[in-house]
């Protein structure tokens, strides 16, 4: 999306139609997929040796990309201009100020995957000799001083780094389309003038995100990490076609999600709070406390994932109604109290439930709440006593996997091993710890 290969087509987002040309290859098999999404959807790529080796050579044979394998740089200027390299990439350590010249100005992507080192000197010269960039990706290269030249590179779309302090000079980037931002500090904090990227539609951090007050609606749709200091609703006003949402929330904040009408994935982390010490805010960890809230959520939400929030079990009753959530993760003290009773609600549209480490007790449930379920996990639920037999029945249960489990829980996935082998059923697999629980049939078999 970023080199310009996938245009907009007046229906369908740049993202999904992306989407449609990476499947297109994969039922073609130029594409091996490797690893998929609990959604079903794909999350890592590979192709054939012998599909890699074409590319490679049509590649080079038509000037596509320079790879660097080697500690070249004593020439590469001087390769990259004759071929008028529009891209290059590299997992070597190499020095890349090397490759800044006066005549490599057709590099429209650099792409630096070596180990970590540190750019400190001239970097504003290394900014001024690839003026043209689009795709900039230095996530193992920590720069000391990024804002010197950066605001020369008007035309980058996709910027990936290794910064301790936020720039203020990439809000001058307007063409930003993806930004990526590493740092070792336990927060960030974006600068005023952030709403300047009107193209931003995705703002990825490895750590907590403090927004400053947006004067203007920003295109984001994939924000992560975000602390929503100011409540749900300024959020509604400043970025109202969020889509993917990561947040950690405090205590005192209003929980009502509804207001983003358009959110499809959402992700609550419910551990943090903060104590502001005259300017400067300080970070504890604290007790889970998202469960003295009320919470609400839009119809939209397709996949929610929540962490450390410490609701109770009876607010279960405002995500079972939610008419269009398919994936449903509960992780570390999600929800407090040690039993689930899931009542007579379905979970309508519900294919994958992941309980991991939670101080649950006992789970009372039936097929009739689950009717659409193909995938269950329960990972570390260590007091948890048995999963209930009639979510066997569940017509398309395809799959159980269980991990670090007690002496009754696992004879509670053996009965319902035998009660589906009794009634046909040896499609299901179930998993304890890695290993498959074999069916009637497979023993017969063997």
């Amino acid at each position: 999306m970023a080199e310009g290969f996938i245009q907009e087509d007046g229906i369908r987002s740049l993202e999904e139609i992306a989407k449609s040309y990476m499947l297109d290859l994969v039922d073609r098999n130029l594409l091996i997929v490797e690893k998929r999404y609990v959604t079903g959807d794909v999350s890592l790529c590979r192709v054939h040796d012998l599909v890699k080796q074409l590319c490679v050579e049509k590649g080079k044979e038509e000037n596509f990309f320079l790879k660097i394998d080697s500690q070249q740089s004593n020439h590469l200027c001087d390769v990259i201009a004759t071929r008028k390299q529009r891209r290059v990439f590299t997992n070597q350590d190499i020095d890349i100020l090397s490759l800044s010249h006066a005549t490599t100005p057709s590099i429209r992507s650099l792409l630096c995957y070596h180990r970590k080192t540190f750019l400190t000197d001239n970097i504003s010269k290394f900014f001024r000799s690839f003026a043209l960039l689009r795709v900039l990706i230095l996530e193992k290269c920590e720069l000391i001083d990024l804002s010197s030249g950066l605001a020369l590179l008007v035309h980058l779309r996709y910027l990936d780094i290794w910064q301790s302090l936020f720039p203020s000079s990439i809000c001058n980037l307007w063409n930003l389309q993806t930004l990526i931002v590493h740092t070792t500090y336990s927060c960030m904090v974006l600068p005023s003038n952030i709403s300047n990227l009107v193209n931003l539609r995705h703002l990825i951090s490895n750590t907590d995100i403090y927004l400053p007050s947006i004067v203007k609606p920003m295109k984001l749709e994939v924000i992560s990490n975000v602390v929503l200091g100011d409540g749900v609703d300024n959020f509604e006003k400043c970025f109202p076609g969020i889509k993917n949402l990561t947040s950690t929330l405090y205590s005192d904040e209003e929980n009502d999600f509804q207001v983003l009408r358009g959110l499809q994935i959402l992700t609550l982390i419910g551990s943090a709070f903060s104590r502001r010490e005259s300017t400067k805010p300080r970070f504890v960890r604290g007790e889970p406390n998202l469960g003295k809230n009320h919470i609400r959520f839009p119809a939209t939400l397709k996949e929610l994932h929540l962490v450390r929030c410490g609701l109770a079990w009876s607010d279960m009753s405002i995500i079972q109604s939610l008419p269009n959530l398919e994936v449903f993760i509960l992780e570390d003290n999600a929800f407090k109290g040690m039993i689930w009773e899931t009542g007579e609600e379905e979970f309508q549209q519900l294919k994958f439930l992941r309980l991991e480490e939670l101080n649950i007790k006992h789970w009372e449930a039936t097929s009739i709440n689950f009717p659409c379920l193909k995938r269950l996990e329960v990972l570390n639920c260590v007091h948890l006593e048995e999963i209930p037999l009639e979510l066997g029945d569940i017509s398309m249960l395809e799959y159980i996997y269980v991990l670090n489990c007690g002496v009754s829980l696992l004879v509670s996935v053996q009965n319902i091993r035998q009660e589906q082998d009794d009634v046909g059923n040896y499609e299901l697999k179930i998993f304890v710890d890695g290993r498959k629980l074999p069916s009637c049939e497979s023993n017969h078999e063997d």
